[in-house]
């Protein structure tokens, strides 16, 4: 008759929930960066009008007063350093501080140390890089109006890949931490009088016939065990281990370390904690000497 034994339910996993919140948040920032860098490279360009600068970036929008601009110069910028904002080949955009002028707000499509156009402002200055750098300034000096385009860049290129490469990390390590998290509540002991099977999921299992056991004991070994494959964290150990106080051979299916249920076969060692570890040992132990 077959029977199944639950593992000891694990410490709380709630930290392990809140790292997985802080991944999932940090993996939704970065995709918003990069959907916004690439929102922002089709659609940058500088609108001068009357009273104002304008900038489309995206779904956002800078504004400048002309009446806030104390100098405009065509210079070039050294030591640039992002404080925050978007930073790819060919696209500049967000608050930067460089050497010649501290911090700034950059909208530019152009490397460091070619020539862009600097509006001196209050409180930052702003910088951009107009594919026609005379018509712009022409325009701005004389009080005139128009639509400049910025100098072409492929920026766009590189966001469109950073989306993808984004997009897809999150579709496959999502679900995978997910599975992760659950996986202690899934853990099951099979018996029956031919074989104990351990199971994590359908795909994770292990055999073990009852003819390969050589000893069953209950112990709580000192030291911790190496991980050298699958999951170590508190509440949930899977894989293969090495443990100086157990052996080197040594497949985990636990919720915690110490007491345990040791297995010894032919070729290796397993590990498990049924949470009615009294009566599991004796029904493996009735079972082997039927």
């Amino acid at each position: 008759m077959k029977r199944q034994y639950r593992p000891v339910n694990p410490r709380s996993l709630g930290w392990l929930w809140a790292i997985f919140a802080l991944a999932v948040a940090g993996l939704a920032f970065a995709v918003w960066g990069m959907t916004n860098a690439l929102g922002g490279s089709l659609t940058m360009r500088y609108e001068l009008t009357a009273q104002s600068l304008e900038i489309p970036f995206g779904l956002s929008r800078a504004h400048l007063e002309r009446s806030a601009v104390t100098r405009v110069q065509r210079m070039t910028l050294t030591g640039g350093s992002r404080l925050f904002g978007t930073s790819l080949p060919g696209l500049q955009q967000g608050r930067w501080r460089f050497n010649e002028t501290g911090p700034v707000q950059t909208y530019t499509t152009l490397q460091q140390k070619q020539p862009v156009i600097v509006l001196f402002a209050s409180p930052e200055p702003f910088v951009i890089s107009p594919a026609d750098p005379e018509g712009f300034l022409k325009a701005w000096n004389s009080g005139g109006t128009g639509v400049f385009k910025p100098v072409p860049s492929n920026a766009w290129v590189s966001a469109s890949i950073g989306v993808g490469v984004i997009g897809l990390l999150t579709v496959i390590l999502v679900p995978l931490f997910i599975s992760f998290a659950q996986a202690p509540k899934r853990m099951v002991y099979e018996l029956d009088d031919q074989e104990l099977v351990l199971r994590l999921s359908w795909f994770s299992k292990a055999r073990i016939p009852l003819q390969s056991i050589r000893s069953v004991r209950v112990d709580s070994p000192k030291g911790h065990p190496l991980r050298l494959w699958g999951g170590d964290v508190p509440g949930f150990y899977w894989g293969r281990f090495s443990w100086k106080a157990v052996g080197r051979n040594l497949r985990l299916f636990a919720t915690e370390l110490r007491p345990m249920v040791f297995i010894e076969t032919e070729d290796r060692i397993y590990g498990i904690t049924p949470a009615e570890r009294e009566e599991f040992v004796a029904d493996l132990n009735q079972r082997l000497h039927r």
